[in-house]
């Protein structure tokens, strides 16, 4: 009747079919209602089909019947089917079904709820266990229902004991199957087949018994241990363990004979062997008879391990019973029954240490019979065929996301009574699940409790240990975006091993002894779990690119990235790395990581010592292996210097991990004291001892693709500046910096990224101004730099020079114990100042080198590596190695030897010479050392005294001419001598000195106005496009284009060319000079007129003569020779005061400052129009040039003869000044230059109002107001332009004036 017809059938056929097998599907399960356990092991004659494979196969009942069903007789979901050499379980027959399923969401949901019953009944058929949607699936529900959300099983169970409740139980057959006429269907002429025949044969007239309208009913306990038969069926996790027959159920075999696999003997093994037969029904069951009568019962081969007692059935939960019972086989489950003791006495035991108790109850979200078997299985199920056959897989899958403290519950519930047939290859045949409380994490799978173990560590095996003493931060930079942290590192070995329980010779002799061959005695497997701990480093990192440097660069020269602590390249490896910014990584550490970044448990990390880490804040990370030596910085810290053999022996394994990565096309970029380590050598690599190792790939390039100094967007460069050869610092000017500044403006504007000020911020050199940047630019994740201005600069490819360069600074380190060749952040590894990198040339490199390093072969080699950027173009890696210094002499040629030497001698020779300048240069540099005492460094960042503080008397001259000794140069000779009146002020002493002050001034600007004169006619004749031309007065004058004031000079000029016409055509200048020496002549009869005169030093901060002893000194012999010697440096007093003033009335201050700033009648405008008093360092060199040339010519001095005046000024001063006290003038520097000053406060305050954050201030005022200067000029351009448009076109309504 349940046939399904044959061939091409009709739609009322096949609806007449569909009806016959609906009234079959409620027939079947109204039978099975009222089945007990005995009844369900009743197979059919035709099929071998037990009524669980029938229901199943037909689909016959409900979730809740087929779950009680199996609840009553669990043995049953693995049992086969047998009917002519073809086996099914129930979960079989139910896959059949599969295909008609998928067409209906309904009905494939309702398939797949039937599929997870049938296999938490039968988790260990070998055809459905291993199938990853079936185990995917299954994991699924666990979780969820560890998360308090339920599955669909937990919500058939509610409904389940809610009818139980109600006792509504009553099922209703609505209509009989002989009730359904079978249609009639008109085939023509064709004729019936005997098979259609047969099916139109009203084969259900059997059952007209029972009428349309009868109603079947099953109550509950109307049959002895019906599947309705449970007394206590609550809300608890229930397990029914399995009712063995009495001596009567024995009939039921007596006359039934099972069809066994031929191909398998269910008796040899245990574990398919139903032990609630007795001996008698052993031996009824011949494994060798097969029958193959169509009579035959089919049989059945149940996979059920363990034993089944004939106690009552026992309801269990998560909360944990009292398990006091007595356990019989103690001796064979010691080990399980001690752990279980020691649970008891003990605080903190067991996988986790997690405290468990036999009285304690475990509050766990309701878990549904299906799920805890399920759960059951895959932690505790072992293959004694297989020792490494586990489901560590699927208990991970499990844990995934799910919080600590659910995941310590769960491993903590106490094993049920089915689980025990999982566990035979462990267990002893007469252990009794309640005879101990034993927590499910004592009985798991070594490979399982691998997984439980690590659900406890971040990242699934890292810990943190700090101390009060001890801080795990290893390093942290200064912007925050990289963190080292020492952890300790849980690694776990497991193992499992079957052990033998019976061997080939015992099995012979037992059966010579009995003449029986014995029941095979299944194999133990016995366990190892090692936990192993060790130190690593964790770098956590926030940039992108960082992380991909780390792991990309190490994947491209073949160096471990997972898993090794060893290196052949002599780079770090990584022994992890984690990216929990990647969303679609089905790494499976990424997925942990990511997931632990979100845990409640790792929100904040203590540290120890104060600090602490957020992990959330860093997508990315790498594990690094540890020593307590550290980087190359702190093994330099705490070991002191490195001997020659130790540094050479660094330079050959840091110098091969190099040429490797330039053999792949790399740069590293970064090559410090911070990114050289201690490696301790694992595995197969051929070194001793530890080895050093290259690390931090973090700003590594490629040189066909990358450009240097890049800046990623989170805003921190992945370099140290002090790490960049001299080419990559550019100085600018203002206009290059105002670019500059706007590029990096736009970049924060755009992208929203604050960017490092260390790196960007232009440095200013404090002695010239001058400003200088690294040669970087920002490089955005999408690598769309289109929207960013042009930068002043020319960026640079990656080169190997950049390494080699960084290569040569640590080696200089090393070499001269520490020191550093520039000033560097030691927290930051940025330079402090880029000027002395971008003006760093061979002559510094010799320097440094010669003056510090002592071993010629190092000093050979370091010039070779830091020598300019051509040269070092020129170099690789395999060169440099080859340098004698990395050289075993007792293995090289005598060739190589020889050659050695000669650069030895080489070197030596100029080491010594060079140090003997040097010796010269500081005995000269010894003579000053008073200076040094009396100065004072400050640092001013006020422009107009920057300016006059460059232009002083003292630092011009020293500045511009070789060997001027550094001592006040300002000065003024003075035909009087200073009093201070009542006000404090100096003034001459009496009326006539006055007058003497009034014609004082008037040469002095007659000088002035003489020599500016001269220097205009010398530009003109000077000029490379003048120089051939012969000049005539009128072209000359007409040229020069003078101002008025200047008359007097024109009259003398004419008089002068007119008499020597011949000179004038040849030189012009030998006029003009003669007219300076006229003027020189007039102030020398001025101030040696009178039989004395004084010398007074002058304050250059206020431009007032000094009084103090032994000053002025009183001149009364050679007052003429003193004059010419002094006047150069009197006439630079005269510009320095009168441009500080900004008029003339600086020179009042100077001779007669009582009377500043009025400026003398006598002093017309007339004599000084047309002179300029302004800082301009160059003409104010060009007047004192020249008026040094016309002394000498008034001396008749050859062009091989020049007047040392400020030799002979000093040996003057000395012979004056015996204790060099030069009035108590103090020196106040800003490192370049100088200013000699009585009191030095004023400057000092001055320093402190104007410092560099208000000179940028200042400076940004200035560039604003320049901006909007140009922008109104161009309006105004615009408007004019209009207007001139208009006005020529007659568009103006008005005339525009």
């Amino acid at each position: 009747s349940l046939a399904v017809p044959m061939g091409w059938i009709s739609d009322v056929e096949a609806e007449f079919a569909n009806q016959k097998l609906k009234m079959q599907q409620e027939l079947m399960g109204i039978l099975v209602q009222k089945m007990d356990h005995e009844s369900m092991q009743m197979a059919s004659s035709a099929h071998g089909m037990l009524p669980l494979h029938i229901v199943v196969a037909f689909d016959a009942v409900e979730y809740t019947t087929l779950y009680r069903i199996l609840d009553c007789f669990p043995e049953g979901a693995s049992m086969w089917t047998s009917t002519k050499g073809h086996k099914y379980t129930a979960l079989d027959l139910h896959e059949m079904r599969q295909r008609k399923a998928e067409n209906n969401e309904i009905m494939y949901t309702k398939w797949m709820n039937t599929r997870e019953l049938l296999f938490s009944f039968g988790p260990y058929l070998n055809d459905h266990r291993y199938k990853e949607d079936l185990l995917e699936q299954c994991a699924k529900i666990i979780r969820e229902e560890a998360e308090g959300k339920g599955s669909v099983h937990t919500t058939e169970f509610k409904l389940w004991l809610q009818k139980q409740k109600d006792n509504d139980l009553d099922l209703e057959i609505k209509d009989t199957l002989s009730s359904i006429e079978p249609p009639e269907i008109d085939r023509g002429s064709k004729p019936k087949s005997k098979k259609a025949q047969l099916l139109a044969r009203p084969t259900l007239k059997a059952l007209s018994t029972i009428k349309s309208s009868t109603t079947i009913t099953a109550t509950p306990k109307t049959i002895v241990k019906s599947i309705y038969d449970d007394d206590e069926f609550d809300h608890r996790y229930v397990v029914s363990e399995q009712n063995g027959r009495d001596d009567s159920d024995d009939d039921y075999f007596d006359d039934q004979e099972f069809l066994v696999d031929e191909d398998y003997d269910t008796n040899d093994d245990p574990r398919y062997r139903n032990d609630d037969f007795d001996d008698e029904e052993e031996d009824t069951y011949d494994s060798q008879t097969r029958r193959t009568s169509d009579d035959d019962i089919g049989t059945f081969v149940s996979h059920t391990k363990g034993t089944y007692d004939d106690d009552d059935t026992k309801t269990y939960d998560f909360r944990t019973k009292d398990t006091s019972m007595h356990v019989d086989d103690k001796s064979v489950f010691s080990q399980l029954i001690d752990e279980g003791k020691k649970n008891d006495e003990e605080s903190e035991k067991g996988i986790l240490g997690v405290k468990h108790k036999v009285e304690k109850v475990i509050e766990m979200p309701f878990f549904s019979d299906v799920a805890m078997r399920l759960w059951t299985f895959f932690l505790s199920f072992r293959n004694s065929q297989n020792a490494y056959d586990n489901y560590a897989n699927t208990v991970e899958l499990i844990l995934y996301k799910l919080p600590f403290p659910t995941i310590t519950e769960m491993i903590n519930l106490k094993l049920p009574t089915f689980g025990v047939q999982y566990l035979s290859a462990v267990l002893p045949t007469s252990f009794h699940v309640d005879s101990i409380y034993t927590p499910l994490k004592d009985v798991s799978h070594n490979a399982c409790k691998a997984v439980i173990h690590k659900a406890g560590y971040f990242a699934g095996k890292f810990e943190f240990r700090p101390t009060l003493q001890d801080c795990l931060v290893m390093h942290r930079s200064n912007d925050g975006t990289t963190v080292y942290v020492r952890a300790v590192e849980h690694t776990i070995e497991t193992e499992e091993v079957v052990q033998k329980q019976e061997t080939e010779g015992e099995v012979e002799e037992s059966i010579w002894a009995t003449g029986v061959q014995p029941a095979p005695i299944e194999d133990k497997i016995s366990s190892v779990f090692n936990v192993i701990t060790h130190k690593v480093c964790i770098k956590f990192l926030k940039s992108q690119q960082a992380y991909v440097g780390e792991v990309e660069c190490r994947k491209d020269i073949g160096v471990s990235i997972q898993g090794k602590g060893h290196s052949k390249h002599f780079v770090v490896p990584l022994l992890d790395h984690f990216n929990a910014a990647d969303k679609a990584s089905k790494r499976h550490q990424d997925i942990r990581y990511k997931f632990d970044l979100e845990d409640e448990r790792f929100a904040t990390i203590d540290l120890g010592g104060g600090e602490s880490l957020e992990p959330s804040k860093f997508p990315y990370a790498i594990v690094l292996p540890f020593r307590d030596d550290g980087n190359l910085f702190d093994y330099f810290l705490h070991h002191g210097s490195l001997t020659k053999n130790e540094i050479r022996e660094m330079g050959i394994q840091i110098g091969k991990a190099l040429h490797m990565i330039h053999q792949k096309g790399l740069v590293h970029g970064n090559v410090s004291l911070y990114s050289i380590t201690l490696v301790t050598p694992t595995g197969d690599i051929d070194q001793i001892g530890p080895y050093w190792a290259l690390a931090d790939f973090a700003g590594a390039c490629n040189q066909s693709t990358s450009l240097m100094a890049g800046i990623p967007s989170t805003g921190a460069p992945n370099y140290m500046t002090s790490t960049f050869p001299p080419e990559l610092f550019v100085k600018l000017n203002p206009s290059e910096v105002k670019i500059y500044n706007a590029y990096w403006e736009k970049v924060k504007s755009e992208y929203v990224v604050n960017v490092d000020p260390h790196v960007v911020l232009p440095h200013v050199d404090q002695a010239t101004g001058d400003s200088y940047v690294l040669r970087c630019h920002y490089e955005p994740d999408n690598k769309d730099m289109e929207k960013l201005p042009q930068l002043p600069y020319k960026l640079l490819p990656a080169r190997e020079s950049i390494d080699i360069w960084s290569f040569g600074r640590v080696l200089f380190t090393l070499c001269t114990a520490g020191h550093p060749m520039f000033a560097t952040n030691i927290k930051t590894g940025h330079l402090l100042a880029y000027n002395e990198v971008a003006a760093f040339d061979q002559i510094n490199a010799r320097d440094f080198i010669y003056t510090q390093v002592k071993d010629p072969l190092a000093q050979d080699l370091l010039l070779l590596l830091l020598s300019d950027y051509e040269q070092r173009s020129s170099l690789t890696m395999d060169k440099i190695l080859r340098h004698p210094f990395f050289m075993n002499s007792e293995l090289e040629s005598e060739e190589r030897i020889q050659s050695t030497k000669q650069i030895v001698e080489h070197q030596t020779q100029e080491s010594l010479s060079f140090i003997r300048s040097v010796e010269e240069r500081n005995t000269k540099q010894a003579a000053g050392e008073w200076v040094t005492n009396r100065s004072k460094n400050l640092q001013c960042w006020s422009l107009n005294f920057s300016i006059r503080m460059y232009l002083t008397p003292s630092t011009l001259l020293r500045n511009g001419f070789i060997g001027a000794p550094d001592i006040p140069l300002s000065l003024v000779l003075l035909p009087y001598k200073f009093s201070r009146n009542k006000s404090g002020k100096l003034t001459p002493s009496t009326k006539n000195d006055v007058e003497r002050a009034e014609r004082m001034g008037v040469e002095l600007l007659e000088l002035v106005k003489a020599c500016q004169f001269a220097c205009r006619i010398e530009s003109l004749v000077e000029d490379p496009d003048q120089f051939d031309k012969s000049w005539t007065i009128s072209e000359l004058l007409r040229a020069m284009d003078l101002e008025e004031g200047f008359d007097e000079c024109i009259n003398l000029l004419t008089k002068l060319a007119a008499t020597e016409v011949e000179r004038f055509r040849d030189n012009p200048l030998y006029i003009a000079r003669l007219i300076v020496q006229r003027r020189i002549k007039h102030l020398s009869e001025e101030i040696t007129s009178k039989r004395k005169s004084y010398l007074y030093l002058v304050d250059e901060f206020t431009g007032i003569p000094v009084l103090h002893s032994p000053y002025p000194f009183e001149v009364s012999d050679k007052a003429d020779q003193l004059f010419k010697h002094t006047l150069p440096l009197m006439y630079a007093s005269v510009l320095y005061s009168s441009a500080s003033a900004g008029s003339i009335s600086g020179l009042v201050k100077l001779i007669f400052e009582a009377a500043y700033p009025h400026i003398p009648p006598s002093w017309s405008s007339s004599n000084s129009s047309g002179v300029k008093f302004e800082f301009d360092k160059d003409f104010m060199m060009q007047q004192i040039h020249m008026l040094e040339s016309s002394i000498e010519e008034s001396l008749d001095l050859n062009h091989k003869q020049h007047l040392d005046y400020l030799k002979y000024l000093q040996n003057y001063l000395d012979l004056c000044d015996i204790k060099n006290s030069y009035a108590q003038l103090k020196k106040v520097t800003n490192g370049e230059a100088g200013m000699w000053t009585v009191n030095d406060e004023p400057i000092v305050k001055l320093s402190e109002k104007n410092n560099i954050f208000q000179a940028y201030e200042v400076y940004q005022k200035q560039q604003q107001k320049i901006d909007e200067q140009e922008k109104m000029i161009k309006r105004l351009e615009k408007a004019l332009d209009n207007a001139e448009f208009k006005r020529q076109h007659n568009l103006l309504d008005v005339d525009v004036d």
